[in-house]
């Protein structure tokens, strides 16, 4: 018996190879489109199978690569045409786009995928608000502040600062939606307020300004100074005019004098100091006076302060 042998020639491109355990597998497709949409426009994205033959059915299929169990498009390419998958832009499109081919109506033939296609969706960056943490009404100097610009939507968003409508110059740290400020000092006293904007193809800029948020700095009350003169009175005697001082601290501010532990007196005042009086004996030695100032914030005392007074009333002890 003769054997018969044929040979099998091939002309045009190869757009198949032997595998095992199926037929043929395509070559990898190649996808292309654009790289940037606006939210809610219409993009037309590419796919095809360079140098396919024009009788080989594809089936194309858009997945998001961080989604690839749901299809975002399809087409079918029955006569060699280019696949052209359209598409109405949304968030689930936002990162790598992967085109996968496969046999049309044909289970022989395994399917391939592209290489990624980065795709950015712009979606216009809308209603701003500027939140402080802890509250601006309650921050203290040496805390530190942390305003957040938190915004409802928007993708690909960047943000400006400003102080006293004034671009923010100070070297805080600024990081993505926040501004943090290590430290506050009375001089981070201000309003603050954060621009939101984003931009589709270098033509089109979005931009939505928050609140403003007033930042009062509290400031603790410094250590007080006591000191006191001595005025005679019209019947003869003697009163310490006693004043106590601190150079800085956040009204309401609370002064008490002192005489070792007894408390004498305490005087409320928006003032940096106060004072007190007393009547007084000369040459005689009237006590330790002492003065605490407070706020809300914190509590000091003075260096204590002997109190006798001799007399030669023309050069008070002080």
């Amino acid at each position: 018996m003769e054997l018969m042998h044929l040979t099998l020639i091939l002309i045009g491109p190869l757009v198949l190879f032997s595998r095992m355990g199926a037929l043929e597998k395509l070559d990898e497709p190649v996808l292309f489109g654009p790289l940037v949409g606006l939210e809610g426009s219409a993009v037309d994205f590419f796919c095809e199978i360079p140098g396919k033959l024009a009788t080989l059915s594809v089936h194309y299929e858009l997945y998001a690569e961080k989604n690839p169990s749901r299809v975002l498009g399809e087409y079918s390419s029955l006569s060699g045409e280019l696949a052209t998958i359209s598409q109405v832009i949304t968030t689930k499109h936002d990162g790598r786009l992967i085109c996968k081919a496969s046999g049309h109506n044909n289970t022989d033939i395994e399917s391939s995928i592209s290489k990624g296609l980065d795709f950015r969706v712009i979606v216009p960056v809308a209603e701003v608000m500027l939140i402080s943490h802890p509250s601006s009404d309650y921050i203290w100097e040496g805390q530190t502040l942390t305003l957040q610009c938190k915004k409802t939507k928007g993708t690909y968003v960047s943000y400006d600062w400003f102080w006293n409508d004034t671009p923010v110059q100070m070297p805080y740290d600024k990081n993505n939606d926040t501004l943090t400020i290590h430290s506050v000092s009375a001089q981070n006293t201000g309003d603050y307020m954060c621009v939101a904007s984003n931009q589709y193809n270098d033509t089109t800029t979005f931009n939505t300004s928050s609140n403003a948020v007033t930042v009062n700095v509290k400031e603790y009350v410094s250590k007080p100074k006591i000191s006191f003169d001595v005025a005679k009175n019209e019947d003869g005697g003697f009163t310490a005019i006693i004043t106590c001082q601190s150079t800085k601290g956040t009204p309401l501010k609370f002064f008490t004098l002192l005489n070792y532990t007894e408390v004498l007196t305490t005087e409320s005042t928006d003032r940096t100091s106060v004072l007190f009086s007393m009547p007084i004996e000369l040459n005689r030695y009237m006590g330790q006076m002492r003065c605490n100032a407070s706020n809300e914030g914190n509590w000091v005392l003075s260096d204590p302060l002997s109190l006798t007074v001799g007399m030669k009333l023309n050069q008070p002890n002080k």
